[in-house]
């Protein structure tokens, strides 16, 4: 009586049946009539119903079928490996002795994978169940039943979203009409929650169907009393936390955390979140870490499940200055007397080592050369010994009017900022007494 139901839901609409066996030909990437013939043997002979398959994204492909072993039909499935070229051994999924039919198969983005069917449980009604291979795995685990083993359930469908989330639908007998139910299991979660009612009851439904969108929301369509009916999940979200140190903010885009008060928001699945970190005044940002990393202002998070990311200021140093040679000179007052010699810098104390020492008049605020310098402002500049720092300077102008004495004294330690010392003094007499160059004033 179950194997009339199944056959009526799953093996009255099978395809593939070879009496030779199930054969698959392949196809070369980027020329779609250009098959590799001929075709491989995947399964053994009497494979009586299927094929599937599903494919990861490194090209690991899984396909699943219904093969008569002599007793019943079971579903089995083999793989190839990314880069080989045959499949390896079948392997039996359902429980022998039990017929089973409809196999379909989904595979998540790390290469996880499961297959669906819907088997006889040999006592009073058909059952749902799927068995999932683990992503780096080589074989698959045990069974699940997925609809309630109190009422025959057949035609199970499966769809997987990026972070893992898997979804089957199935049709499930109701009294003497059939509902749409659906079953779900969270990405990293070990088993399928319970059972849920997709179509209303009091009508007849067939031929579900589910897909999946990148933000995990699914969709299921059924045709129920010659229309076609559809329903969808909300999208699957999951929270993004910033963990920051130190002074600064970061913001996202799209909006959510603003950290500062708002470190952590929730995103739908495959969302892309940028980050941006801000320091605050005096301070630097020096990196992030988690699922961002590196020392730009800016990163991308493309939300897959639950992420955190750390982000990191530190107070900008303050440049220590560069420390000054000292340098004191003693040097004689703001102004000097015409007609005298004068004295201008007797001593000079330094922790360095005087490097130059310069003296000169200017007049009219023109440095004076040659024999006319000799003549109107006659200057000396003694350096007895640079290292103690013995420099004496003296000048003896002969006018006073618009005529001034310069002085520079430079000194230098090693590892330190140079010292300069400069000085202008003026020149009085009694009375004015004015410079003439080739007898102008």
């Amino acid at each position: 009586m179950h194997r009339g139901w199944l056959q009526r839901w799953g093996g009255g609409l099978l395809a593939g049946v070879l009496a030779a066996g199930l054969l698959v030909a392949v196809d070369v990437p980027g020329h779609a009539t250009a098959w590799l013939y001929p075709a491989a043997d995947v399964s053994q002979s009497q494979a009586t119903g299927g094929p599937a398959v599903g494919i990861a994204a490194d090209g690991t492909t899984t396909v699943a079928w219904v093969r008569n072993d002599g007793s019943a039909d079971i579903v089995q499935t083999a793989t190839r490996a990314a880069g080989a070229t045959s499949f390896g051994s079948p392997q039996n999924l359902s429980t022998p002795g039990q017929n089973a039919v409809s196999p379909q198969v989904g595979v998540a983005a790390d290469g996880a994978t499961t297959v669906v069917w819907a088997q006889d449980d040999g006592i009073a009604s058909a059952v749902v169940q799927a068995a999932t291979r683990a992503a780096g795995a080589t074989s698959f685990g045990s069974s699940q039943d997925l609809s309630d083993a109190s009422r025959s359930a057949a035609w199970p469908q499966v769809a997987v979203a990026p972070d893992g989330t898997t979804t089957v639908v199935w049709l499930r007998a109701d009294g003497g009409q059939t509902v749409v139910q659906a079953a779900t299991r969270a990405a990293g979660a070990a088993s399928f929650g319970s059972p849920q009612d997709l179509s209303q009851t009091g009508g007849n439904a067939d031929t579900p169907e589910v897909g999946l969108a990148p933000d995990g929301s699914a969709t299921a369509v059924w045709r129920r009393d010659s229309v076609v009916q559809a329903i969808s999940s909300a999208p699957i979200v999951y929270p993004l936390t910033v963990q920051k140190s130190g002074s600064g903010s970061v913001t996202s885009s799209p909006a959510g955390i603003d950290c500062g008060p708002t470190c952590s928001a929730s995103f739908e699945l495959s969302s892309v979140v940028t980050l941006t970190a801000a320091p605050a005044a005096g301070s630097t940002f020096t990196g992030w870490g988690g699922a961002c990393s590196g020392t730009a202002s800016t990163c991308t998070v493309t939300v897959l499940g639950a992420r955190s990311v750390t982000a990191d200021f530190a107070v900008t140093p303050t440049p220590t200055p560069a420390k000054t040679t000292t340098l004191v000179v003693g040097s004689h007052g703001k102004t000097i007397k015409a007609n005298k010699r004068s004295v201008l810098v007797r001593k000079v104390r330094t922790n360095g080592t005087v490097t130059s020492a310069r003296a000169w008049c200017s007049l009219h605020g023109n440095k004076l050369r040659g024999r006319v310098a000799d003549r109107l402002c006659d200057v000396t500049v003694r350096r007895t010994s640079a290292s103690m720092g013995r420099v004496r300077i003296t000048a003896a102008p002969v006018c006073t009017k618009a005529l001034r004495v310069h002085a520079v004294i430079t000194a230098k330690k090693a590892g330190r900022k140079r010292a300069v010392w400069r000085k202008t003094w003026r020149v009085q007499a009694a009375s004015p007494i004015t410079c003439r160059i080739n007898g102008t004033g």
